[in-house]
């Protein structure tokens, strides 16, 4: 695993005291310790923890979700989160990890996926301290349209002054660790393509999103998605640009 000292960007607060108030299961590893290394910044410390005992402990649940955390690359992190829930439905963070993956999903707008997860949460851990942080207006995800063809009449150009008009884009991935999200940067920008990174906070996590291209029409939008897609092995999506 890489450094991520200055990358990662840690949870709230307020979220880790849920972490450490969770029913502590005396057969899993007691990982709060780790917890509160990573909320004071000291990753380092949380990774060497977990390298000393998940050898030992492959399957544990706790360090499984404690891996989850400290994963740079968003798709494995999610996978293990979904792990910890699929597998281990009893453990101390089963919750947690519903939880972040609801977070995961709906920094990065796939609104139905994060919103099944929501309901997940609600039906199999009613008392569970997330769901009041989580429980929100889900926005419609088939919201984005194709703005009206406008007829201007024809005009004199005197001079390239009028900035272009952008009405879509295309959101590459969210990360949690800043420094993944600007190397994807780079790489596009490396293709002469234009990106950006912007910054969204869900739950006390903050994401950082990279959009690559801006268009005018949303066919051309549908052709970069594509090539990216395949060359880059994301699953982005179409957004307005704003």
């Amino acid at each position: 695993m890489k450094n991520f000292h200055s990358q990662l960007k840690p949870m709230k607060a307020f979220l880790f005291l849920m972490l450490f108030t969770s029913v502590f299961n005396a057969q899993n590893t007691n990982i709060i310790p780790a917890l509160k290394e990573i909320e004071s910044g000291n990753f380092d410390e949380a990774e060497k923890f977990l390298e000393s005992n998940i050898k030992s402990n492959p399957n544990d649940p706790s360090l499984l979700f404690l891996k989850a955390v400290i994963t740079e690359e968003a798709d494995n992190a999610a996978d293990l989160y979904s792990k910890v829930f699929n597998e281990f439905p009893n453990s101390a963070y089963a919750d947690a990890a519903l939880f972040r993956l609801f977070s995961m999903h709906y920094a990065n707008g796939s609104y139905k996926t994060a919103e099944t997860i929501l309901n997940q949460l609600k039906e199999k851990y009613p008392s569970s301290p997330y769901i009041i942080t989580a429980d929100r207006a889900i926005p419609d995800e088939e919201e984005i349209k194709t703005p009206p063809v406008q007829v201007e009449p024809v005009k004199i150009i005197e001079k390239l002054e009028a900035e272009e008009k952008y009405y879509f884009t295309i959101q590459a991935g969210a990360f949690s660790n800043v420094g993944n999200a600007r190397a994807l940067k780079n790489k596009f920008e490396q293709k002469n393509l234009y990106s950006n990174i912007s910054q969204k906070e869900v739950g006390g996590t903050i994401f950082s999103i990279v959009t690559v291209g801006r268009f005018q029409d949303r066919n051309e939008a549908e052709q970069l998605l594509q090539s990216v897609n395949r060359e880059y092995k994301l699953q982005g999506r179409i957004i307005p640009y704003n």
